[in-house]
């Protein structure tokens, strides 16, 4: 009977093992830091801040805030500044810690819309965008929401800001006159942080978020009905992200890498299924593009982006393959070319994540 026993147990140690054995921890995981980003529903009309933390095996995404949007981190990688709006009915400027600990309105101003926020470098001071609609002017306040006063007037609209430039002390921002809400009339200027130093750096339309370079050099934004425009704001030589090497017709979703390349997503020309646009890796030079690699394919839309990790080593990408229906987060490791879904961001089909607003923290 002792032996009948015996054996029983001896099987049931090697079934156990076996079924270990064959769903093993991954000991090359390495992944580590956060990615802050922001979802948009077409279908449901709402927008949401989430956390993924990439040191956990198979991570969930973390819903830091509901019905919120543009984050942006402080240089710490501790604190996120977005908009929301207010139990009052208005839209303010927010502050949360990334563990999503104390939240602060830090506006609070009714009968107001304010929004796109973003941190000076030093993290000491918050430029956004406030005012009646139509009217909106650019605001500066230190980061407890003190000492809110205005940089522009309103003989203008004036937009998504974005804090960078030479000496980490410049603002470049959208303007069009107001209540013209038209793409045709946007235009791209940069201003000091006191309200000075006012300049037109194009005439060209734009449309997005401007997002300076690593070297705090260039510029790269979206011009309506163009695609996607490069401005060296020293030499004011700009010029359009395509070339006659590239084998893509038009780029979406540009990101600054490390090395003052840019990741963006491009659509084949000769390519018609439902797979076509892929991750690219778009080298610049002086007057325009150097050279191009293409990073991964076989993506649905245009909604797919990528972001860089802060060692370099992989990219994150945001974005539907076949067969997926909603939208996934893969990891592209550039020292083997591998590729790995890792995570669901959102089962929906309507989904998108919005590319100027992810951030990868250490």
């Amino acid at each position: 009977m002792k032996r009948e026993i015996l054996v029983v147990a001896l099987l049931f140690l090697s079934i156990s093992s076996c079924k270990k054995a064959e769903n093993p921890v991954n000991p090359s995981w390495e992944l580590s830091g956060k990615i802050v980003y922001t979802t948009w529903d077409y279908e449901s009309v709402k927008n949401s801040i989430y956390v993924l933390d990439l040191s956990i095996r198979n991570p969930v995404p973390k819903l830091l805030v509901d019905e919120a949007g543009e984050p942006r981190v402080s240089t710490d990688g501790q604190t996120i500044v977005f908009s929301k709006i207010s139990p009052a009915g208005s839209f303010d400027i927010y502050r949360i810690n990334v563990d999503g600990s104390d939240m602060v309105n830090l506006t609070d101003r009714q009968w107001v819309t304010e929004g796109s926020p973003d941190w000076s470098p030093d993290g000491q001071w918050i430029i956004f965008t406030g005012d009646i609609p139509g009217y909106e002017r650019l605001y500066i306040m230190d980061r407890d929401g003190k000492s809110i006063h205005p940089i522009t007037d309103t003989t203008y609209y004036a937009g998504f800001p974005s804090w960078g430039g030479p000496y980490n002390w410049t603002i470049a921002f959208l303007y069009r006159p107001p209540f013209s809400y038209e793409h045709s009339k946007m235009r791209l200027r940069t201003i000091s942080p006191e309200g000075s130093n006012m300049v037109d750096l194009d005439s060209m339309m734009g449309g997005c978020l401007p997002l300076w370079s690593p070297d705090s050099r260039r510029i790269v934004y979206d011009v309506f009905m163009s695609g996607v425009w490069v401005i060296d704001i020293f030499t004011r030589i700009h010029y359009l992200l395509k070339t006659n090497t590239l084998d893509f017709s038009r780029v979406f979703s540009p990101q600054w890498m490390a090395d003052g390349s840019l990741l963006a997503v491009g659509s084949k020309i000769a390519d018609t299924s439902d797979t076509k646009y892929g991750i690219y890796k778009i080298g610049l030079g002086s007057q325009g593009v150097l050279s191009v690699q293409k990073i991964v394919d076989e993506f649905k839309n245009s909604d797919a982006s990528g972001i860089e990790s802060p060692d370099s080593h992989y990219i994150g990408i945001f974005g539907r393959r076949q067969p997926d229906q909603g939208i996934y987060f893969y990891i592209y490791d550039r020292r083997n070319s591998s590729l790995e879904r890792v995570a669901e961001i959102s089962p929906s089909a309507t989904a998108y994540v919005d590319p100027s607003y992810a951030q990868w923290l250490r």
